[in-house]
């Protein structure tokens, strides 16, 4: 019989949390989402693995504290577990003087994937602006020598270190963009997080080819004879929206960053000539053509499109993800 340390590092505790859910494949909602985590830590006592995008981890964590919207995960908490005797100057060089060390997003959804039994929790952000995570820090008036902020996009996080008054140092890493960040999963047969990193990124690409088929299905069952073009420009728009999606997630992973600085104001021209700029295939294999039909569909530009142009569109957006999808999947061939 397992012990309680045992069962709480235990695949079978994320299963058992799983069930009282009926297995659901995703959840969606920031309250739900961390409702969902509080329960597994609840029943395991953080006793689980976080691993993030980055390729580093939390090897437990300490608590789940929910300020609307925004998610934290904490790790480190000096204050309240005080190094062992002795250990101080070890412990300093370990985790960097940091008093603090949380993770910080506003989750989008969360997806579960049961593989042989071990479960993931993959977590997808939104995005989410300093600003307002400044504001929920209460760190909005802090000097500069004592704020720290740097974005890390190639894996997916913010750094934000700071310290107050009392002096003590917080290092949160914010995940402030909408791909699936990082992932919880049991301690028992833990996966390498190489595993994990391809595991989110595959992931985010697969939603976005499960996305562009649904908008297959729609355009198949349309009729020609009988169109609504608000239904067909609503489809267009979102295949633009999903090209976006997979051309700034290509840039961000090859480290090529974004062409401007708000993820928002990265359109598809300028993405296009961004990446051509780099001297990558992919410039060549996104015709002006499809983003110009892309855009025509979501402005109002007194065009009215035909269906057949709509579907050449999907097949485009869809071969276009599906090349994405390969070339990066290719950079992980040990986990392939």
């Amino acid at each position: 019989m397992r012990d309680s340390k045992e069962y709480q590092m235990s695949e079978k505790a994320f299963i058992d949390i799983w069930e009282t859910y009926s297995k659901q494949s995703q959840i969606t909602g920031s309250k739900q989402c961390t409702e969902f985590i509080e329960k597994l830590f609840s029943v395991t006592e953080g006793l689980f693995i976080v691993d993030h995008f980055s390729n580093t981890n939390y090897d437990n964590i300490i608590g789940v504290e929910y300020k609307e919207p925004f998610t934290f995960l904490h790790w480190v908490d000096f204050e309240k577990n005080k190094p062992p005797r002795g250990f101080e100057e070890m412990m300093a060089f370990a985790y960097g003087n940091n008093t603090y060390i949380y993770s910080l997003c506003q989750i989008q959804k969360i997806k579960l994937l049961d593989i042989g039994g071990h479960l993931f929790v993959l977590v997808m952000p939104t995005i989410t602006k300093v600003k307002e995570v400044k504001k929920i820090l209460d760190i909005e008036n802090l000097q500069r020598k004592d704020l720290y902020i740097g974005e890390n996009k190639e894996d997916l996080y913010t750094e934000i270190r700071f310290r107050r008054d009392d002096g003590k140092i917080h290092q949160c890493i914010l995940h402030d963009l909408p791909f699936y960040s990082f992932l919880l999963q049991p301690k028992e047969k833990n996966i390498h997080v190489g595993f994990s990193k391809f595991l989110l990124m595959e992931e985010t690409l697969i939603e976005a080819l499960i996305r562009i088929e649904k908008i297959k299905i729609r355009l198949d069952n349309m009729d020609q004879s009988d169109l609504d073009y608000d239904e067909l420009n609503g489809c267009g728009n979102s295949l633009r929206i999903i090209l976006e999606y997979v051309l700034k997630y290509y840039c961000i992973f090859h480290g090529y960053s974004l062409p401007t600085d708000h993820y928002s104001n990265n359109k598809l021209g300028n993405l296009k000539k961004h990446i051509s700029s780099k001297g990558d295939e992919l410039g060549e294999l996104l015709p002006q053509g499809i983003i110009n039909t892309a855009n025509e569909f979501s402005h109002d530009t007194g065009f009215l499109g035909e269906l057949q142009e709509a579907i050449n569109l999907q097949a485009s957006v869809q071969l276009l993800t599906e090349y994405i999808y390969n070339k990066i999947k290719e950079s992980f061939s040990t986990y392939n």
